[in-house]
């Protein structure tokens, strides 16, 4: 089965939230920085790159309600060393609101792939709102929740969320 393991996002910094912050465009550069190389780990199988990312803390939460913490995600990859091969993936960010130490990130994340344990061929899209902090210097992710989701794998597709849940 597939495991989605959404990466990091990237940033614009508009809110639609009045008097919310935006993520300054320094911040924003960071963040966009930390996409592309979680982008360029997930392509090369490097778990450890994308691990070193993610808070003790962190959870992701997928379309359909699933919930995997961080330490989940590190006994499934001991069980599954290999994982999923990630062939393309890319995160378009709409907005970035700032609350306290916590920016919140709203995009669509797409990703590309073969399913490690079906052999599936797979394409993925969520949309989705990643939070993160930035704790000595380093940015830390605390979560990812996908709202939507669409998952084509060989020729079916699944789409989970609004509009049309559990098609």
């Amino acid at each position: 089965m597939l495991k989605l393991m959404s990466f990091a996002a990237v940033a614009l910094s508009t809110s639609a939230f009045a008097g919310t912050p935006v993520a300054s465009p320094e911040v924003v550069k960071q963040l966009q920085g930390m996409n592309e190389a979680d982008c360029v780990a997930s392509k090369a199988g490097d778990f450890e790159a994308y691990l070193k990312t993610l808070a003790p803390e962190y959870v992701q939460v997928t379309a359909d309600g699933t919930r995997t913490s961080r330490a989940q995600i590190v006994a499934e990859h001991a069980k599954n060393p290999k994982g999923d091969k990630v062939t393309a993936c890319s995160t378009q960010v709409d907005k970035v609101v700032q609350a306290g130490p916590h920016y919140y990130l709203y995009g669509t994340y797409k990703q590309e792939g073969l399913d490690s344990s079906s052999q599936a061929v797979y394409h993925l899209t969520e949309r989705m709102r990643d939070t993160w902090r930035q704790e000595g210097g380093v940015w830390l992710q605390e979560e990812s929740r996908g709202y939507e989701m669409t998952l084509e794998e060989n020729g079916k597709v699944k789409h989970i969320g609004p509009g049309n849940a559990g098609k």
